[in-house]
């Protein structure tokens, strides 16, 4: 099964995932099984074992570590909507931070 695109909703938490652990990188572990458990939960169809789970969730961290550092570190073959999103985390705190309160309602 494909696995659908990320939204920028749960591409707002992963963000937050992100920086959590940049911040504490001793609870990543901690972080990530959280974030896939709120995600697989926030679904809205049926899911399979690989829907936003804990490895793909490694893979998109390494992404924004690739978007957060300018391309010094992590994966470059990342989406349009990741792209966005940093760049409004980056440039427009504000309205990211719309986005990111929303997903919570």
């Amino acid at each position: 099964m494909r696995q659908p695109n990320w939204d920028k909703y749960e591409t707002a938490l992963l963000i937050e995932a992100y920086w959590s652990i940049k911040a504490d990188h001793s609870k990543k572990r901690s972080i990530v099984a959280t974030l896939s458990s709120s995600l697989r939960k926030r679904a809205s169809f049926e899911i399979d074992d690989t829907f936003r789970n804990e490895n793909g969730i490694n893979m998109r961290l390494g992404e924004l570590d690739y978007l957060f550092s300018e391309g010094d570190i992590g994966l470059k073959n990342t989406s349009d909507l990741f792209r966005e999103m940093v760049n409004l985390y980056l440039n427009d705190r504000s309205e990211y931070e719309k986005i990111f309160w929303r997903q919570k309602q």
